[in-house]
């Protein structure tokens, strides 16, 4: 609650991240063991090898983003008319300033305003509002911004780029005012009739602030500045690592992950480790006295773990691969070098044995060889069965196909296509009526377009064009995208790229008696998906009562599947 209200004093920020470590480290808030990486590092995902903790500075500067987002999409509510009338009277949040006097709550509001300014973009309506060079609205632009103002521009509002109907971009003021590549990303922003220009955050599919989203916005943005600092490339959206990857989606207990995310840093405290480090004077294996006990020789080299992997070998089948001292953990999980089945054997085996090097080296009782290999074997079988479980029953999987709508109901299938090296696309529709009979078919190729799931949001608005001339009875539309419907279902309360588009469908689709969007799997919609790949001559193309001759053969196989 404190962190979502106040600004934390670095103090007790760092009271909090010590804490945090050293329980990490040492399994006790008291005790003090070695911390073999430095904090940053442990910050980063899971995904870019590090373990996904959350920097307390961030995160409370996270918490307060969501107040400030509450002032910018309530102004209705109470408690922004109060902080308005008192500290922005004539200016929108975005714009306030700190004034003398403000009280601890409205200080901590500014300071979170910080993670907004770095995400919230625009929602195009009409463009009047929005100022081209100062707002931020350009998706994939520099800080959500044009890059520069080119030589000869004139226009000062986004209103000015567009037509007079607001319908589409006009493309003589886009190449005058912007350089290619801003008026390129202009081109991609979708669309509708009449909506006034809105905030939503960039960083959420929905368009809606979430701690979540800005925590990692702002971890991303100190990641940057860190690698500028230390004169390091940087990548543009910090891509994963395969290897994390395949670590953590490893089927073995979250200790054994763990375990293994040390190795393959290097972080066990094996003797070599400790020697490096100068806390152990010798460097010498205390089980087999050979010179260096390495992580590799400890796991693979070792005469207790030679003994253990042929009595595992012996036992169950599972043979450890030849492995190269500079590579070795990684190739273990490698797919190609190591099976999937073998992997979760040989990863709880490898931790079993760092076990039982431990209890030696302790005075404990060693434990048994057998009774290790036996632990290994029955958490490797249950979570195989978890996975067997989760992945469904085994039987046999039923393929979903095309069904006729209710009696005096048209259906549309809708589809889109989309192409990422040229930032374009297609789509497609097809109507049938209640006895399959084909109504009507359309494509259309779309010049400019921002991912896949924008050419699907196309798609449900081109199918509802389509056919909202034809009927005033119920339709029913059809898609194989379940991302775009579920925005379709919360558009009240989201603010998505695509809300044009949902207001256009829900503004046509009041004609009809009744209207409804469903998600299908791919097998159900091949009619729209062969006409939003079809490569045709013109850009836009429509068949009315007879059908094209590349759709034929797919709309006589579903009315054969209807008809037995």
């Amino acid at each position: 609650y404190s962190m979502s209200c106040f600004v934390l004093a670095p103090a007790t920020c760092q009271k909090i991240t010590s804490s945090i470590s050293n329980y990490w480290w040492s399994s006790g808030i008291d005790r003090r063991g070695m911390h073999w990486r430095n904090w940053p590092d442990m910050c980063l995902p899971k995904s870019q090898g590090g373990l996904g903790f959350r920097d307390i500075k961030h995160f409370n500067l996270a918490m307060l983003g969501k107040q400030g987002w509450r002032l910018m999409v309530t102004p209705e509510s109470l408690c922004t008319r109060v902080l308005k009338g008192r500290y922005y009277p004539n200016c929108d949040f975005m714009s306030a300033t700190k004034k003398k006097g403000a009280s601890h709550t409205w200080r901590a509001i500014l300071a979170g305003r910080k993670v907004l300014q770095m995400g919230c973009i625009r929602r195009i309506g009409d463009g009047t509002p929005t100022n081209i060079w100062r707002d931020q609205w350009l998706p994939g632009g520099v800080g959500l911004k044009p890059l520069c103002r080119k030589d000869g521009a004139v226009a000062e509002q986004v209103s000015d780029l567009l037509i007079s109907d607001g319908l589409s971009w006009d493309d003589a003021a886009l190449d005058q005012n912007l350089v290619p590549l801003d008026a390129a990303a202009a081109r991609r922003i979708p669309l509708g009739r009449s909506m006034m220009d809105t905030w939503a955050w960039s960083g959420e599919r929905h368009g809606l602030y979430s701690v979540k989203s800005g925590y990692r916005m702002l971890a991303a943005s100190e990641a940057q500045q860190r690698d500028f600092v230390q004169r390091k490339a940087t990548n543009s959206n910090h891509g994963a690592d395969p290897i994390w990857q395949k670590l953590w989606k490893c089927k073995v207990p979250p200790k054994v992950r763990v375990f293994w995310w040390r190795v393959l840093n290097d972080y066990l405290p094996s003797r070599a480790n400790l020697h490096r480090r100068h806390i152990d004077p010798l460097s010498t294996c205390d089980t087999c006295g050979a010179r260096e006990e390495t992580t590799f020789h400890a796991l693979v080299e070792c005469t207790y773990a030679r003994r253990f992997w042929i009595r595992l070998r012996e036992l169950t089948g599972v043979k450890l691969p030849n492995l190269n001292p500079t590579s070795w953990a990684s190739a273990i999980l490698d797919n190609r070098i190591c099976g999937v089945n073998d992997q979760t054997i040989i990863l709880c085996g490898m931790w079993s044995v760092w076990r039982s090097r431990n209890d030696r080296r302790h005075g404990k009782a060693p434990i048994d060889m057998a009774a290790v290999i036996d632990w290994a074997l029955d958490d490797c079988f249950h979570l195989s069965a978890a996975r067997e479980k989760t992945d469904g029953n085994g039987g046999p999987s039923v393929i979903q196909r095309w069904q006729r709508p209710p009696a005096h109901t048209l259906k549309v299938n809708v589809d889109g296509a989309f192409s990422a090296d040229e930032s374009s696309g297609a789509i497609g529709a097809v109507a049938r009526d209640a006895e399959g009979v084909f109504l009507m078919a359309m494509t259309r190729r779309l010049p400019a377009v921002a991912s896949a799931l924008a050419a699907e949001a196309e798609a449900l608005r081109a199918g509802v064009q389509l056919i909202h001339t034809v009927t005033n009875g119920p339709v029913m539309l059809e898609t194989d995208s379940l991302e775009v419907v579920a925005l379709w279902n919360n558009r009240a309360t989201q603010r998505s790229e695509f809300t044009p588009i949902f207001d256009d469908i829900q503004e046509l689709a009041s004609s009809f008696s009744s209207f409804c969007i469903m998600h299908v799997k791919r097998t159900a919609n091949m009619a729209a998906h062969a006409c939003a790949h079809f490569v045709a001559s013109s850009a836009f193309e429509v068949w009315a009562n007879d059908a094209p001759s590349f759709l034929l053969q797919t709309l006589q196989d579903d009315c054969n599947h209807v008809n037995e």
